[in-house]
């Protein structure tokens, strides 16, 4: 779901979940409630959560994503959708449709909204999902809205200076942390009866936009829920490497009755070393497909105690799957069978709510679709499957994630992997590091357009900050406490690899603060004919790009970003010829000049008819040998003295010591062709 309403649960993530056992447990309990109770189906949908607001023209609905932005806070009414989304973003017409709705049926709901406590209170807003066709990964036959309930914001103050502060509920301490707990928001309760008449009236103006709104889609129960078959079902983690022979294939009842739950303690759970001897949290999903996939541990970590971590993680995630599955084929709706294994592809799942079996927080059965979920196309709809991490489980202090780089210009890729990484650390505390440097042609953009292509990413501007020095971001790290907050710096793999500034991958700044560098995740995108998505391949690709062209490779439909980065590029290689001229034919004249010079370096200073007196003889020294007066002085005594001309000339050449200071002519420094040659291209 994520959003304002944040991420649901998995089983797993639950404090009573501390183990395989406690894991069947649960599904269990959660078969024996649905049998008497109607689950909620999980839609594949985006979040759109909304409120009503106070507005200089009175009372107006607006979207709220959840976030500590003042937009957000405010709200985001229909006039400002641009602001928040840029051109392209499948967030402008959701928003805009939704919202289109609400306002035009807002006179005749003015009742239910009272009822249920969103009228004069802005903090409680309608949990809502939008659908149209193929959203994420499951294709709808109908466009629809579904308001799964009412919550209620927690309140919360940035750290940031420049974010805001959201009012809400207190926000609870987590037995388990005994720190705030980091949900955005709670459910609240609310009458069911007064949100299907608010449904009900609102649904002819829906109609207008070719939609439907449905409330909570209750689920029905078909059949009885049998885990025996996904119990006894075979799971194969390759142990070879820790065990002797081939290792092991058993009955994933047997894998459950020794596995630990990794996710504890909660919220991150445990980490393990991988092979480039890096800390991992060991329930991060991949870990789970690549054992999947066949993927011996020895390849993720050499160590037995990780291995021992990795294999009860990926257990934990294919019990979850498998069991999932077994109480999804039982399950129908009105939206239709929810097996995600069958003939119609199911649902995503389905949502149960009950406070003494689960706990406060609502919790999904997603079976299958932990693996679907991996594929949504929706540009930054959808609900993250990733772990969350917000604070260092050793130190107990908040994390900043910093995303590093040039971002010449910044791509697709690049804007894929840092919402991967808000949605990791979290969008408050993910930041995006780059300098103002303009130095075509590989570094054309300076900070401000930066900036400008980052929001054509539907990147808010205020995440990426300008710094002197990407790899050591002081101008972001000053506004916090290193008593009580870390830094990760996440770059590519290749660059940890490659780079020799990162051989030292952990530390602590003169300023205190706990540093490590880490593997950012990875995003591969093809641009035809360039070959994977780089710096360097967009600069070829978009320099010359038509607009259709452009859009199709960044993403971004937006004329004038396609004006800047086409501007620049073009420019850039214009300059950049012009300037190969310029110093093909300055480098000509230096080594000319330079040439010239070693034939005048060639004077015989010791010339009794050029240079007569010592003076003259010294000076010709210091000129052709760099010397100084005093060492030149003392060179030619010497060698006037092993030629025994010393005493004819010693009083001569004092007497002329005080000869003419005419500088000679024609003669260029080198230090002062240096400082022209560096002056020229320090002003080109």
């Amino acid at each position: 779901m994520g959003g304002a309403a944040g991420h649901m649960s998995h089983p797993f993530d639950l404090p009573t979940v501390g183990n395989g056992s406690d894991l069947i447990k649960f599904f269990e309990d959660a078969a024996t409630f649905l049998a008497t109770n109607p689950g909620s189906v999980k839609i594949d949908g985006t979040n759109v959560s909304f409120k009503l607001i106070d507005t200089p023209r009175g009372k107006e609905f607006a979207a709220d994503r959840g976030s500590l932005a003042p937009i957000d806070i405010e709200g985001i009414t229909i006039g400002r959708v641009g602001e928040r989304f840029a051109e392209g973003h499948g967030m402008r017409p959701a928003i805009t449709t939704l919202l289109t709705i609400f306002n035009a049926a807002l006179p005749s709901i003015v009742p239910e909204l009272k009822a249920l406590g969103l009228y004069d209170d802005s903090t409680k807003f309608f949990n809502t999902e939008y659908v149209e066709g193929a959203t994420n990964v499951l294709e709808y036959e109908d466009n629809f809205l579904a308001i799964h309930g009412v919550n209620q914001f927690y309140e919360k103050q940035s750290r940031i200076k420049t974010k805001g502060v959201r009012p809400g509920l207190p926000r609870p301490i987590d037995p388990e942390t005994d720190k705030p707990i980091k949900d955005p928001s709670r459910e609240i309760s609310y009458d069911r009866d007064v949100l299907a008449s608010l449904i009900e009236k609102v649904a002819p103006y829906a109609k207008e936009q070719g939609f439907l709104v449905y409330g909570d889609i209750p689920t029905e129960l078909i059949g009885e829920i049998d885990f025996g078959p996904a119990l006894a079902s075979e799971f194969t983690i390759v142990f070879d490497g820790f065990v002797e022979g081939e290792c092991c294939t058993n009955p994933l009842s047997e894998w459950l009755a020794s596995a630990e739950n990794p996710k504890h303690p909660l919220p991150n759970g445990k980490k393990f070393e991988d092979v480039n001897g890096k800390a991992r949290f060991a329930m991060l999903k991949d870990l789970y497909v690549r054992i999947l996939n066949g993927t011996p541990l020895k390849e993720i970590t050499s160590d037995a105690e990780g291995a021992k971590l990795v294999a009860d993680a990926a257990v934990m995630w294919h019990a979850s799957r498998v069991l999932g599955n077994a109480v999804l084929k039982q399950l129908t709706s009105d939206m239709g069978a929810l097996d995600p294994t069958g003939e119609g592809g199911g649902q995503e799942g389905v949502i149960v709510r009950n406070e003494e079996l689960f706990g406060p927080k609502p919790v999904k059965i997603t079976g299958e679709f932990i693996l679907q979920g991996l594929e949504t196309s929706f540009p930054r709809g959808g609900e993250a499957e990733t772990i969350e991490v917000v604070d260092d489980e050793a130190s107990g202090k908040r994390v900043i994630a910093v995303y590093p780089g040039r971002f010449q210009p910044m791509g697709r890729h690049h804007a894929e992997v840092f919402k991967k990484i808000q949605d990791i650390y979290g969008a408050e505390n993910s930041f995006i590091a780059t300098s103002d440097v303009v130095s075509p042609p590989k570094s054309p953009f300076n900070f401000s357009e930066k900036q400008k292509i980052a929001a054509g990413h539907d990147i808010d501007p205020a995440t990426m900050v300008k710094v002197k020095n990407p790899y050591y971001a002081r101008e972001l790290t000053d506004k916090y406490d290193p008593e009580t907050t870390s830094v990760v710096y996440l770059v590519g793999a290749k660059d940890m690899a490659e780079s020799p500034r990162f051989t030292k991958t952990e530390g602590t700044t003169k300023e205190g603060f706990d540093w490590a560098v880490d593997v950012a995740p990875h995003v591969s995108i093809d641009i035809p004919g360039y070959g994977e998505m780089s710096g360097t391949a967009l600069r070829q690709a978009l320099k010359d790009a038509d607009f259709d062209t452009f859009a199709a490779i960044m993403g971004i439909s937006d004329p004038a970003t396609h004006e800047l980065i086409k501007d620049k590029l073009g420019t850039s290689e214009e300059q950049i010829e012009e300037q190969k001229k310029t110093l093909s034919l300055l480098f000509s004249l230096v080594e000319s000049t330079l040439n010239e010079k070693k034939k005048k370096k060639k004077t015989n200073c010791f010339d009794h008819d050029k240079y007569k007196t010592f003076k003259g003889k010294s000076k010709c020294i210091q000129r052709t040998k760099g010397f100084s007066k005093k060492r030149a002085d003392a060179y030619v005594a010497s060698t006037l003295r092993k030629t025994g001309e010393l005493d004819e000339t010693g009083v001569a050449a004092i007497q002329g010591y005080a000869g003419s200071n005419k500088k000679s002519q024609g003669l260029i420094r080198e230090d002062d062709l240096v400082d022209e040659v560096v002056n020229y291209l320090l002003n080109m």
